[in-house]
């Protein structure tokens, strides 16, 4: 008897417990979840949660936001970004329970006349004579204000920046790549001038990599995405887990990622764009 009350007893505080309202507390901080520069030089931000305080610091000067009603999307007007300088934004955000936050966003390029870089010829084959190489044209005339040159190598990510640089209609930059016994330290920009780059005794891979062009609204330009054939079949490379990842940061950006085989090229059959295709050409 005393143990049927026992079960019964224990079954009432199980049940009752179980029937009680569960509150969710929200103990995490605001996070930004998407930005981007738009057409309008206005930049666009979007928190995970709705925000009901909102300041930014553009060099000596604050702004606030006056929030009626909390939301997740923020515009910081253009003409902030070209008046003021400094190369970061101090954004200070709270949600609806409390949770604040403070950190930097890197402060986005304005570029009025941009250029449109595309690649015009690669090189991944090499000698001692001959390093390995990229040629990058210009279809337009413009700024590289704010363009990057993104690589990866042994699997890990750079990003090149360009020198603010006026390039005409047809002229282009090349960039080689010699492997020397120092490490690659990140202070280097791109220019009208021979570009060369070390990584360490590292080149650019032959079985399989990635590079493309970003312009100041960090929107992809160009890309290569390419494997080698001669080593593997195609679907080799798109059951590998890095090649994966190439292709997961293309479709990060909203491109459709297209891969090319070179394993027909050569120091003398190099990698060339002729309207907007690739292909082998022999030199």
């Amino acid at each position: 008897m005393k143990l049927k009350k026992y079960v019964l007893f224990v079954f009432t505080i199980f049940l009752s417990l179980s029937c009680q309202k569960r509150y969710i507390i929200d103990v995490d901080a605001p996070k930004v979840i998407y930005q981007a520069l738009l057409k309008t030089n206005d930049f666009f931000i979007q928190f995970n949660e709705p925000i009901n305080k909102f300041e930014y610091f553009i060099g000596d000067s604050l702004f606030r936001y006056d929030i009626n009603f909390p939301k997740a999307n923020f515009l910081i007007a253009g003409n902030d970004l070209t008046i003021n300088s400094g190369n970061k934004i101090g954004v200070s955000v709270c949600d609806t329970s409390g949770n604040c936050a403070k950190f930097d966003i890197e402060k986005p390029v304005i570029n009025n006349n941009p250029a449109v870089l595309v690649f015009s010829q690669l090189q991944l084959k090499y000698s001692k004579k001959s390093p390995q190489n990229i040629v990058i044209r210009s279809e337009n005339s413009g700024s590289t204000l704010g363009y990057k040159l993104v690589l990866y190598v042994k699997g890990k990510k750079y990003e090149i920046p360009f020198s603010d640089q006026y390039l005409k209609k047809g002229e282009a930059l090349s960039i080689s790549f010699e492997p020397k016994e120092i490490e690659f330290n990140g202070n280097v920009t791109l220019s009208k001038n021979k570009n060369v780059i070390s990584f360490d005794k590292f080149r650019l891979s032959q079985s399989y990599s990635l590079i493309y062009i970003t312009d100041n609204r960090n929107s992809i330009v160009d890309y290569f995405l390419y494997y080698n054939g001669k080593s593997n079949e195609k679907e080799y490379y798109l059951n590998n887990k890095t090649f994966k990842k190439l292709n997961s940061d293309l479709s990060s950006y909203g491109v459709a990622p297209c891969a090319f085989d070179i394993k027909d090229s050569s120091i003398k059959k190099k990698i060339v764009k002729t309207n907007g295709k690739y292909q082998i050409k022999k030199f």
